[in-house]
């Protein structure tokens, strides 16, 4: 399945691996983080409906990774999978998830 990422959820990875990087300079974590959600994405593209929803009125699922402590929120639209936000897990539930999908 095509996958359409949202610009802030682009712009939301980025600025956590920066983060990452400063906290443990060297040490390649903010690599590891894109890597690691760029991967999830591919696995939820594969199999979007083993995610669970979290958002039964627009269909937002999330997808954890297991390593670090951040979340890929995405719809499951016709066409593609839409991811809508990339977050630390702590963040508040609805952040991000009023973004339009097109």
């Amino acid at each position: 399945m095509r996958t359409v990422v949202h610009r802030q959820a682009e712009n939301e990875l980025i600025k956590a691996a920066d983060y990452l990087d400063a906290q443990e300079p060297g040490a390649g974590l903010g690599d590891d983080l894109i890597k690691r959600m760029r991967a999830l994405t591919r696995q939820a593209a594969e199999a979007p409906r083993r995610y669970p929803v979290v958002d039964e009125r627009r269909g937002i699922r999330r997808a954890r990774d297991d390593r670090f402590p951040y979340v890929i929120e995405l719809t499951v639209e016709p066409d593609h999978l839409f991811v809508l936000v990339i977050k630390h897990a702590s963040r508040l539930p609805s952040h991000g998830r009023n973004r339009k999908t097109d």
